[in-house]
């Protein structure tokens, strides 16, 4: 086996090392997060609500109630979905970190075989970002930013609509508060003698 060969072997071996010991970071965090009492959120059983103008206008107490669990209940989710898209990110940024410093100080050891020469830092750099976890790490990485970026507002426009029919709630439970004082106001109902005497009520 040749130098160049061994060291290829070594530089994958250590590669996967760093990949094992990241992995088990974000099991680990769940793991946690499961013990001291908060488990997974389940996605709905139930198609994501789109809120509707009309029917947020023309609903009653029930229908408006419903509609705003339903809510609730993707936003919940999203929020959950949202912050683990987040922390995988951040795991996979440190990832490419730690992969970065390590090849270029592994590099720093061995010599350009092309040369016979040191790499210099330029090399190391170059063949540090062409290495395969690291290439397979930046994809990732992409992936989840985008994940990231298209949720965001999806998140936001859940907990805006929620708040909406939350106060839509509020509104009609008001207006039916004030229809049952106007019905129980002093005077309601009296004096039905105006209609039978018309004449005692003419100027």
């Amino acid at each position: 086996m040749t130098q160049q060969h061994q060291f290829g072997l070594d530089v994958y071996q250590q590669t996967q090392n760093l990949a094992e010991k990241w992995e088990k970071v974000h099991d680990t965090a769940e793991f946690e997060l499961l013990h001291m009492g908060f488990p997974p959120v389940m996605r709905p059983d139930f198609t994501c609500p789109i809120l509707d103008p009309e029917a947020l206008t023309k609903a009653d107490l029930n229908s408006y109630a419903e509609m705003h669990a339903r809510f609730a209940r993707w936003h919940t989710y999203a929020e959950y979905t949202f912050a683990r898209v987040q922390s995988i990110l951040l795991g996979i940024k440190r990832e490419i970190d730690q992969l970065q410093a390590q090849l270029k100080v592994y590099y720093a050891d061995y010599k350009n075989p092309a040369t016979g020469k040191v790499y210099s830092i330029e090399d190391r750099k170059a063949l540090a970002e062409n290495n395969p976890r690291y290439v397979e790490l930046l994809l990732d990485q992409t992936k989840f930013e985008q994940m990231k970026v298209q949720m965001e507002p999806q998140v936001n426009g859940l907990s805006k609509a929620s708040g909406l029919i939350s106060r839509h709630i509020e509104l009609r439970k008001l207006d039916i508060e004030a229809g049952r004082v106007n019905n129980n106001m002093p005077g309601r109902g009296m004096y039905p003698q105006a209609q039978q005497y018309p004449q005692y009520h003419q100027r």
